[in-house]
């Protein structure tokens, strides 16, 4: 491997790291939270990619207009998650896990279903930002502007993230909820307000991963469920209840993934499955995870 191809693996595999981390932190976020595994949220970053593409059109959008409509997508997406939430998941909390499943993949086919009919079956391919679609030179070697932007978006997203849980009032009580929901609702907390926000704020998550991911990918109504293998794959390397372990499990298999690509592509497609493998076998509750969660799991 040359000095240029090393540079450009380790730049493309961290802004592909911090892609997987927005698509699936929300269901870290979600799952840590209110206990559940949000099949449903490859719908949700699905619905934001074609929430962009709506608000922008295919053709190449400028910065000041691409932020706006990445935010906008995110918001729009959380918004339709929040009545999801309240309409339907939280008929669904008190039934047993296996009918949980199926109703959340029932939900995915359903958003499929809606997105061919009102975009239709055929791929929807949308072009880079206006300035980001060319490559830039770092250290002797080409790499692409746009995994610049993916970076940076995902640093900004991952410093609000931490400010909120961490800094905030509503971070304090998205916390109490997440240690103890009994006695956050003894002490009077409205827990089932807390559960839609942070059902909401992972929507949002996946919202804005799915408009990051349109310059990549062609849109298509499978274009969700491709992705949810992923997150999913991600979440668990990293513990299905830690933010940070999602973070650092992230980075090692986009950066696992962009090293594949350069050395050995033909098991490139499999890195994800690989790591997947191995971190069960040796810490079955992820890098990051609690050994409650390892209980559980065994």
């Amino acid at each position: 491997m040359s000095s240029s191809e090393f540079v450009s693996a380790i730049v493309n595999g961290l802004a592909f790291g911090f892609l997987l981390f927005l698509i699936a932190v929300g269901l870290s976020l979600v799952f840590g939270v209110m206990g559940i595994l949000n099949l449903a949220h490859g719908a949700f970053f699905m619905l934001g990619a074609y929430f962009a593409y709506a608000f922008a059109g295919a053709d190449s959008t400028p910065l000041w207009l691409f932020v706006p409509v990445m935010l906008g997508s995110g918001l729009v997406t959380a918004a339709i998650a929040a009545v999801l939430e309240r309409v339907l998941f939280s008929r669904m909390y008190h039934r047993e896990h296996l009918e949980l499943l199926v109703f959340m993949f029932a939900l995915i086919f359903v958003g499929e279903g809606l997105v061919r009919l009102q975009w239709g079956p055929n791929p929807i391919v949308m072009t880079y930002p206006e300035g980001f679609s060319g490559s830039v030179g770092v250290f002797g070697a080409r790499v692409p502007q746009y995994s610049f932007l993916v970076i940076v978006a995902g640093l900004a997203v991952l410093a609000a993230l931490g400010y909120v849980l961490a800094r905030t009032g509503a971070g304090y009580i998205i916390r109490a909820v997440a240690e103890d929901s009994m006695m956050a609702r003894a002490l009077g907390l409205n827990v089932a307000l807390v559960w839609t926000s942070v059902f909401a704020l992972g929507a949002l998550l996946a919202g804005i991963g799915g408009t990051l991911v349109t310059p990549y990918q062609a849109l298509s109504p499978q274009l969700g469920l491709a992705f949810l293998v992923q997150a999913f794959a991600v979440v668990v390397v990293g513990g299905l209840d830690s933010i940070a372990g999602t973070l650092v499990a992230a980075i090692l298999l986009g950066l696992t993934n962009s090293f594949l690509v350069v050395t050995f592509s033909e098991w490139a497609p499999y890195s994800f499955y690989l790591g997947l493998i191995v971190v069960l076998l040796v810490r079955p509750q992820g890098l990051l995870g609690s050994k409650d969660l390892a209980r559980q799991v065994g």
